[in-house]
């Protein structure tokens, strides 16, 4: 039975969130820890993250201003999504550890766990055939990948992953609730067909039961899905001294919308 560090934050900044995401994967990386990690946390204000590669040109920049949402970069691949009411999670993987392998290795063992937690929540996952969508628009909602989660056509989990030459990071999200119309309008489209098709693809697992499921009812039960499926075992922890410090570190280089401008 392999333990896993435990974090359960409480709602955080844009930044600080990729933050202490960056700094655990950089930790495993060079052998400053060697425990795998499961975070789970949210946002204390809506805001975008972008994949790490992704063009600035993918974001309605205008809308984003206007509006003052933080556009954040992201330590993993992916597309826009704007965070709010959402459970997101980080899982970080050091090489030695027994559920580390390949980018489908880790992806389909994460999927197993988030298709777990749903059913014992009470909501029903499509089967994994889903359209693709629109490969060249920058919102997370409008692809799918088959290791990503389908309830009623909606797609209501997305996930992204860094691998680096000792760790590997999967970042996701189960969103409660979707702010449709935000979420749409903070990244450019080429023409209103993709917007209205992405639309219908767009939800959250609320959307889906008679009694709201709370943020604290989806983390309990996400965290028994990796216990009950996997030799895991959890130990509540904290960051380490030095993941704070590279966290804080990290801030500076987070922020898109100041890169932008520069």
């Amino acid at each position: 039975m392999e333990k896993w560090r435990l974090i359960v934050d409480s709602q955080k900044s844009g930044a600080w969130n990729m933050a202490v995401d960056s700094a655990l994967l950089a930790s495993l990386d060079r052998g400053l820890s060697d425990t795998p990690t499961l975070r789970l946390y949210g946002w204390e204000e809506p805001t975008l993250t972008t994949g790490y590669a992704q063009s600035h040109d993918d974001l309605n920049l205008e809308y984003i201003e206007q509006n003052g949402i933080p556009v954040i970069r992201r330590p993993t691949g992916g597309r826009a999504l704007l965070h709010d009411d959402e459970v997101t999670y980080s899982v970080t993987i050091p090489a030695a550890s027994s559920r580390y392998g390949s980018l489908r290795d880790i992806y389909t063992f994460i999927s197993a766990t988030l298709k777990k937690t749903l059913a014992d929540v009470g909501v029903s996952v499509d089967a994994d055939a889903c359209e693709t969508g629109f490969r060249g628009a920058g919102s997370c909602f409008a692809t799918k990948t088959k290791y990503e989660i389908i309830a009623d056509g909606r797609k209501v989990t997305g996930s992204a992953q860094r691998r680096l030459k000792n760790a590997a990071m999967q970042h996701g999200f189960i969103s409660l609730s979707n702010d449709v119309e935000r979420n749409l309008a903070c990244v450019r489209w080429e023409s209103p067909m993709e917007i209205e098709k992405t639309k219908k693809r767009m939800g959250g697992i609320n959307d889906f039961t008679e009694t709201p499921i709370s943020a604290k009812t989806l983390e309990k039960a996400l965290i028994r899905a990796f216990e009950s499926l996997y030799d895991i075992t959890f130990i509540k922890g904290n960051l380490t001294g030095e993941e704070r410090d590279m966290a804080r570190s990290s801030l500076p280089d987070l922020n898109v919308a100041q890169m932008v401008k520069k």
